[in-house]
C-alpha cells in the first residue's frame, strides 16, 4: 500500500495478477510507511527500518552499499571487546548503546554516534587503543562519542589509550575521550605528526607514564581545540598536555584545562619547542611537582601567545601559573591565586626568553594576588605594555633579579 515493492503478509488476495496497491514479494512490517521496508538502511531512529530487529546497531554506508555491523560491534564483551578494522571509505552510523569494541579506521570513514557521546559509549575494555586511525584514515570524523577503557600497548610505536592519530588529518565534535590510559605518552590522545581539529570535546580522567595525560603532539602534528575541557588528567610531564618538536603547534579556543597534574613539569601544558596560541581560555588548578603549574614552555623554538586567559590556583616549585624558557606574550589576561613553592620564584618564572605583558592583572575582583611574587625575571626578560606599567613598582617585580 506504501508503493515500496514489498507488502504486509498478513493483507492478502488470490488474482491472476497483481491488483492496484498489491505486490507479489512480501517482508513489509509497516505498509503505510514507504522507508520501512526489507531492503532499507537502519538508520538510529528508533524504527526498525529493515524489518530486522537483529540488525541495525551499526551500519556503514560506501557509497550504494550498506553494511550491517551489528554484530562486530555486538560480539565484544568487558573482558574481551572486540575489533572493527573498517578499510572502505563511508560513514558509519552508531546507535545508542554500549559497544565493547576497539576501532581501526584504515580509510577516510565519518563515524557518528546518532544519539549524541552521552548516549553511544565504545569501551575497549583495558585491551588497546579505542580508536586507531591509519595514515590512510586521512580525513575522518569522529562525532557523538564516548571512548572509554582504553589501554595503549607498550610495544606500539603509538600508546594511546583513547585515540591514535598516525599522521592522518581527524575532525572530531561532541566527544568524551575518558578514563584512557597509555604505558608511555598521550593518555586520551597521541598524534604521530598529521592534523586534528576538535570541537565540543572532553578529555577527562586519562593518564600516562610518561607525557601528556590527555593528549600528546609529536613533531609535525597540528592540534586545534575549540569548546573544549581537559580536566583531572594525569602524567609524568604535562598533566593535560604535552607538545613537542619545532614544527608542532597547539591552537586553544575557549578551552578549559582544570585539575591536570603532573608529577615533573607542566601540570597543564608543557609545550617543548613549536608554538601555543591560547585565547578566552583558562587554566585553573593544576599542579606540577617542579617547573609550571599552569604552564612550562621549554626549548628554544617559536613563542607562545596567551589572549584573555585566566591563570587561577594553579601551583609549582617554581612558576605556579607559568615557567618560560622561551619568548610568551600575556595579554589581556588575569594571574591570581597561584603559588610558586620555592620562595624565590613567582607566578611567572623567566629562565629564559623575553616576557611581553599587555593589559594584565595580577590580582582577582576579591584582591587576592599571587604567592609569593608576581613575577621573576631579570630587567632585560620583561617587555611591558603601558596599561601594566606600575606592575613592577607595586605588585612584585621589585624583587627581579
Amino acid at each position: 500500500a506504501d508503493g515500496d515493492g514489498f507488502g504486509d503478509a498478513e493483507v492478502t488476495i488470490e488474482a491472476c495478477a497483481a491488483p492496484w496497491a498489491f505486490v507479489d514479494i512480501a517482508g513489509d512490517c509497516d505498509d503505510s510507511n514507504a522507508d520501512v521496508r526489507p531492503d532499507a538502511v537502519d538508520t538510529c531512529d528508533g524504527i526498525d527500518n529493515d524489518c530486522d530487529p537483529a540488525t541495525g546497531l551499526a551500519t556503514l554506508v560506501t557509497g550504494a552499499e550498506a553494511i550491517d555491523l551489528t554484530d562486530a560491534f555486538s560480539a565484544g564483551s568487558a573482558d574481551a571487546p572486540s575489533l572493527v578494522v573498517l578499510d572502505q571509505p563511508g560513514e558509519l552510523a552508531i546507535c545508542e548503546g554500549t559497544f565493547f569494541a576497539r576501532l581501526e579506521l584504515q580509510a577516510p570513514i565519518g563515524v557518528t554516534g546518532v544519539a549524541g557521546s552521552e548516549a553511544t559509549i565504545l569501551d575497549a575494555g583495558a585491551s588497546g587503543t579505542v580508536v586507531r586511525l591509519a595514515r590512510e584514515a586521512s580525513g575522518s570524523r569522529l562525532s557523538g562519542l564516548t571512548l572509554q577503557n582504553g589501554l595503549g600497548e607498550a610495544d606500539a610505536t603509538c600508546k594511546a589509550g583513547g585515540i591514535c592519530v598516525d599522521r592522518a588529518s581527524l575532525a572530531g565534535e561532541d566527544l568524551v575521550v575518558r578514563l584512557n590510559a597509555s604505558p608511555g605518552e598521550g593518555g586520551g590522545m597521541a598524534m604521530l605528526g598529521g592534523r586534528a581539529e576538535l570541537s565540543g570535546v572532553l578529555f577527562e580522567d586519562n593518564t600516562a607514564a610518561s607525557d601528556g595525560g590527555a593528549l600528546h603532539v609529536r613533531p609535525n602534528g597540528q592540534l586545534t581545540l575549540t569548546d573544549a575541557r581537559l580536566s583531572n588528567n594525569t602524567a609524568r610531564r604535562g598533566g593535560a598536555l604535552f607538545q613537542l618538536g619545532g614544527s608542532s603547534r597547539t591552537v586553544m579556543e575557549r578551552v578549559d584545562v582544570v585539575g591536570n597534574q603532573a608529577t615533573g613539569n607542566g601540570g597543564g601544558l608543557v609545550i617543548d619547542n613549536g608554538s601555543l596560541r591560547m585565547v578566552a581560555s583558562s587554566l585553573v588548578d593544576n599542579a606540577s611537582g617542579s617547573l609550571g603549574g599552569g604552564v612550562s614552555l621549554e626549548g628554544v623554538a617559536r613563542s607562545s601567545v596567551f589572549e584573555d586567559v585566566v591563570f587561577e590556583g594553579n601551583v609549582a616549585t617554581r612558576g605556579g601559573a607559568l615557567f618560560m624558557r622561551r619568548d610568551a606574550t600575556v595579554r589581556d589576561s588575569q594571574i591570581s591565586g597561584n603559588e610558586a613553592r620555592n620562595a624565590n620564584s613567582a607566578a611567572i618564572q623567566v629562565d629564559d626568553g623575553t616576557l611581553t605583558l599587555e593589559a594584565t592583572d595580577f590580582e582577582d575582583e576579591a584582591g587576592v594576588g599571587n604567592a609569593p611574587a608576581d613575577i621573576r625575571a631579570g630587567a632585560d626578560q620583561l617587555e611591558l605594555g603601558l596599561d601594566v606599567g606600575d606592575v613592577c613598582s607595586n605588585l612584585g617585580c621589585t624583587s627581579l633579579q
